[in-house]
């Protein structure tokens, strides 16, 4: 049976009316008196059915005694339940969820209304059980689930012992087997030995016979001999015998053979005790942490993963089995590597080469650290990882800075233009000194190169050589800031760069006279470069050159708008960037670099944007420096280091600012 009831808050009357639907008589009164079309009908408002009214009205309808029950039985429990106002005792308490607090409307008055949510105590206790039901299942569900875990824990527990004394068993087994063949190759030479030796006691023990047979043989008759000059013969022969005989005398071999291992015992008694290493761990996942770096394209990234045991002590040793599964923004899984570093700590180092946000998840003995899995988001965005300068003529001040170079031990040196000096930082950007020589006077020092000569025996390490616009003079200066030469050629009219070969040619640009100069190491002019004819048909004209440089395989690279490279005798050899299309606007060139890895760094200026472009030798860009969060301004000279940072001149701020670039 399906009773169907329609219930109102404000009265427990309920009627059965002839659809067998039970409505609240008050209700029905309110339906009645709405009704003007029709006073002797009503719909049911639970089924819809038009019924007739009775004689009498409403309160004809035969009242619903089960649903009357039902009423007085939740009232029973609700006044067992529900404590009613100690003052009115027919007032229910009720409960203000805004204040957290019970009260008696008739004792407490409006206090509660207005923006408070107010409800029935009754309300209020129900949804207090529902939650305290609902957390002790949660409590439940999660011991359950602890449990689950511990009891899959120690099937881990049985399952790995078990592989462990296998292991034992198998190494300790070939260590026995090592042991009986070491045993048997001993007892073999020793027999080996012994054979040797018996071998040459029989010989000599032969040869000792056989002189004894001559010696009787020739001793026959002896004594009927009556010739004397025989006899004397004879004496003269058995003579040297006795001399042969003195030699068989003494044992050509020896009896000695002994077995020696007392010495060795205690490197092996050592050994053995070292011998297998059973490893475990007291690492507590929960606890363990990861501390995430930042993330940008094409720059190796680092994770720092922290152990800690169950007390919360950081562990310190390695070894525990750390699962790492890391994707990138695509769901494509990202090529990591993880290193133990042996005193509680592991990092997870990678190079992301797509943006967006990538997953890692961490986990050891196949239970994930805390935070795992974490959300690195990958930037293209690139800062500097340190700076120095500022203008000014101070110790760290720089006016103009054009150039910088790095010698092998690590020192900066950095052409200060503005302030005809050539700078000296370490490679922590500490203050070393200053160079000031003739050839950087009346801020024309344009371009220097450190020379690191490929072939020692043309070139010591360590010049340092500078080219003067203003006064043409191409500088060489030790690392003390002396002059070693000076040379210049009357066909110089502006000379603005300088590059120095692997064998000490000085290449050097002139915008004014169009032409690229390669000077041997003593100054003598080699060749010169006008126009080129480049692989698409067009000409090539050297007038606007703002970068020039090496290669480790002595090809000439030089930058305007776009850059091309010669071979080291000057011939044009192909374009590794194209110019901008003409008629619209394009960016230039102002330094240019090649890392000891093949990669070309340039640094540009385009639409108000300063970057450092970063290519392969081949010719496409692999990324941009883009210097986020200190903003480029006519970025000049540049240098690299073995370990992926390059130091650029930032010439529009009077700084040097270094970038880690891979």
């Amino acid at each position: 049976m399906v009773l169907a009831v329609y219930y109102c808050k404000k009265t427990q009357a309920f009627i059965t009316r002839p659809c067998k639907s039970g409505v609240c008589a008050s209700c029905l009164e309110n339906i009645i008196s709405n009704n003007s079309v029709d006073v002797n009908s009503i719909r049911c408002p639970i089924c819809r059915e038009s019924i007739t009214l009775p004689q009498g009205g409403v309160s004809a309808f035969p009242p619903s005694f089960l649903v009357n029950q039902l009423l007085d039985l939740m009232a029973r429990q609700r006044r067992e339940i529900v404590p009613k106002c100690a003052t009115h005792m027919s007032q229910e308490l009720l409960f203000c969820e805004t204040c957290d607090m019970i009260f008696c409307i008739m004792c407490e008055g409006s206090v509660h209304g207005g923006t408070h949510t107010v409800i029935p105590f009754s309300i209020a206790i129900k949804r207090m059980s529902e939650i305290l039901i609902y957390k002790a299942q949660s409590c439940v569900h999660n011991l359950n689930s602890a449990q689950d875990n511990v009891a899959t824990e120690l099937d881990k527990l049985e399952v790995n012992s078990k592989v462990a004394i296998d292991a034992a068993n198998q190494s300790f087994d070939a260590l026995q087997a090592l042991i009986n063949k070491r045993r048997q190759e001993v007892l073999a030479n020793i027999d080996n030995i012994c054979g040797q030796k018996k071998r040459a006691f029989r010989e000599q023990q032969q040869l000792i016979e056989a002189e004894k047979v001559k010696v009787e043989r020739d001793c026959e008759g002896l004594e009927s001999e009556m010739e004397v000059r025989h006899i004397t013969k004879k004496i003269a022969d058995l003579n040297e015998r006795l001399d042969a005989t003195s030699m068989l005398a003494e044992p050509r071999e020896n009896a000695f053979i002994t077995y020696q291992w007392e010495g060795q015992m205690e490197q092996l008694i050592s050994s053995f005790t070292s011998f297998g290493k059973i490893r475990t761990s007291s690492t507590f996942p929960a606890l363990c942490k990861a501390e995430i770096g930042p993330s940008t394209t094409f720059l190796k990234s680092e994770v720092l993963v922290s152990t800690i045991d169950f007390n919360g002590r950081p562990r310190v040793d390695g070894g525990d089995p750390i699962d790492v599964i890391l994707k990138d923004s695509n769901g494509d899984e990202c090529h990591y590597q993880l290193t133990d570093k042996e005193n509680g700590t592991y990092s997870i180092s990678y190079m992301p080469h797509v943006l967006g946000t990538h997953y890692l998840n961490i986990s050891i003995f196949d239970r994930a650290i805390r935070g795992s899995p974490f959300e690195l988001e990958v930037t293209p965005h690139i800062s500097p990882v340190s700076k120095v300068g500022g203008k000014g003529n101070g110790f760290l001040d720089f006016s103009q800075p054009t150039s910088v170079a790095i010698a092998p031990c690590g020192t900066l040196y950095i052409l200060d233009t503005g302030n005809n000096r050539i700078k000296l930082l370490g490679a922590d950007g500490s203050f070393i000194g200053h160079m000031t020589t003739d050839g950087l006077e009346k801020q024309g020092c344009t371009g220097r190169y450190f020379c690191l000569s490929h072939s020692i025996a043309i070139t010591p390490c360590g010049t340092l050589m500078a080219v003067n616009w203003r006064t043409k003079l191409i500088t060489e200066l030790d690392r003390d800031g002396k002059v070693v030469k000076q040379f210049t050629s009357p066909e110089l009219q502006q000379p603005t760069c300088i590059a120095v070969s692997s064998n000490s040619d000085v290449i050097i640009a002139d915008n004014t006279a169009e032409c690229l100069f390669i000077f041997d190491h003593i100054g003598r002019l080699k060749k010169k470069v006008y126009k080129v004819l480049k692989e698409d048909g067009s000409t090539y004209v050297l007038r606007n050159v703002s970068g020039l440089t090496v290669a480790p395989n002595d090809d000439i690279l030089v930058a305007d708008n776009h850059i091309i490279s010669f071979s080291p005798d000057g011939a044009f050899k192909r374009t590794i960037t194209n110019p901008p299309v003409k008629g619209k606007a394009g960016g230039f060139y102002s330094g240019i670099t090649v890392d000891v890895h093949g990669n070309i760094l340039a640094t540009k200026t385009e639409r108000g944007r300063a970057c450092v472009e970063v290519h392969r030798i081949q010719d496409h860009i692999l990324f941009y420096i883009d210097s986020f969060s200190d903003k480029l301004k006519r970025p000049a000279g540049l240098i690299t280091t073995p370990d992926y940072h390059v130091y650029v001149c930032d010439l529009g701020n009077d700084s040097l600012k270094k970038y880690k670039y891979r």
